[in-house]
C-alpha cells in the first residue's frame, strides 16, 4: 500500500475528507473515541469496540505524522517509535487482561 492509499484509508477511518486540517483530525478523533472507547462503547462485543478504537487511534497517529512532516521522502518515519510502541504494548496488555 502506497502513502496516498494509507492517507485515504486513514481519512476514511476518521470519517474526513481530503481537505481537512489538523484541527479537523483532532476533532474527529475525539468524537469517535467518545463513541468507540471500550469503557463507554454501547455494543455488547467490547472486542469490536477495542479494535475500532485502535484503528481510530492508529489513523490519527499516521495522519499527524504525515501532516507534521514525520515521514521522509522514502515514506519511512523520521520520529522515534518508542512512545507509540510503549503505548501499543500497554494497550495490548491492558485489553488482554480485560477480555
Amino acid at each position: 500500500m502506497d502513502m496516498e492509499e494509507k492517507i485515504k484509508q486513514s481519512l476514511k477511518v476518521l470519517e474526513l475528507t481530503d481537505n481537512c486540517s489538523m484541527k479537523d483530525i483532532e476533532t474527529a478523533f475525539r468524537l469517535l473515541v467518545l463513541k468507540y472507547h471500550p469503557d463507554v462503547c454501547k455494543e455488547k462485543n467490547k472486542i469490536k469496540c477495542h479494535e475500532r478504537f485502535m484503528e481510530i487511534n492508529n489513523a490519527r497517529i499516521f495522519l499527524r505524522l504525515y501532516y507534521t512532516g514525520g515521514f521522509g521522502a522514502s515514506g519511512q518515519e523520521n520520529v522515534k517509535k518508542t512512545e507509540y510502541e510503549e503505548y501499543m504494548e500497554y494497550m495490548n496488555r491492558y485489553f488482554s487482561d480485560v477480555f
